[in-house]
């Protein structure tokens, strides 16, 4: 919906019946006057997904968004966190008496993208083989990013000061088929992010956010000389 209303602006009183290249085109140049390559590049693939249901569905008659996204200093601008960081964060996590206590270690122990965090139900938190873990799913109604998403990954007691005992406690308090975190996507991700970057004093410049976690997670396995296919599974990449 965010990315909807910004292309609605962007796009402003634009006929999409009667567009042209060079429309489109104005519309990127408009979309870079303030954020960077990769985030220009997200808006214009749902551009793309909107303008060809436009099409499929006779609404439209042609789209001229071929080759649109930008080529040049594209890749993502996020940094993971130093261990030093993750350490400190889990620090301050287990002083925050909420749920944020909670989303926050488990963005630190597992990598977990933080739409598969928001998205978990007390089911999800089980024994496998006498290992509790988080099973990341697409069970009523969930979504995965890709089909490698799908994946169980365990909880190490003791990690960064991680309390399972006290985990535990906190998903039994939930009633059956609720999820963990029972607050929008957008308020959970700005509070994770906001909380973040608090307690580890960084500037809100997308460098390192919630997501730097799961950048950290990659550093460290491979750091530690992990497998890739081991460190594929947590992390639910389909490739290295």
């Amino acid at each position: 919906k965010a990315t909807c209303d910004v292309l609605s602006e962007a796009l402003g009183e634009l006929d999409l019946r009667t567009h042209t290249r060079e429309d489109l085109q104005a519309t990127k140049r408009k979309l870079m006057e303030s954020r960077k390559p990769s985030t220009v590049n997200k808006i214009l693939t749902r551009m793309s997904t909107v303008l060809a249901w436009g099409v499929n569905n006779g609404v439209i008659e042609r789209a001229f968004d071929k080759k649109l996204k930008i080529t040049k200093g594209a890749d993502s601008s996020r940094e993971a966190l130093s261990p030093e960081q993750v350490a400190e964060l889990m620090a301050k996590a287990q002083e925050a008496d909420s749920w944020v206590r909670w989303s926050a270690s488990l963005g630190a122990l597992t990598g977990a993208r933080i739409g598969e965090l928001h998205q978990l139900t007390k089911e999800d938190v089980r024994r496998v083989g006498g290992v509790w873990v988080i099973d990341i799913n697409s069970r009523d109604g969930k979504a995965l990013k890709n089909r490698y998403s799908a994946r169980l990954v365990p909880l190490v007691a003791g990690v960064y000061g991680f309390d399972l005992e006290a985990f535990l406690r906190f998903v039994e308090a939930k009633t059956e088929g609720a999820r963990l975190f029972d607050h929008g996507y957008g308020y959970f991700s700005q509070v994770n992010n906001s909380f973040l970057r608090t307690a580890l004093g960084l500037e809100a410049d997308r460098v390192q956010s919630f997501h730097s976690l799961r950048h950290s997670m990659a550093s460290r396995l491979k750091a530690c000389g992990v497998p890739a296919g081991i460190a594929q599974d947590i992390l639910g990449h389909s490739s290295q």
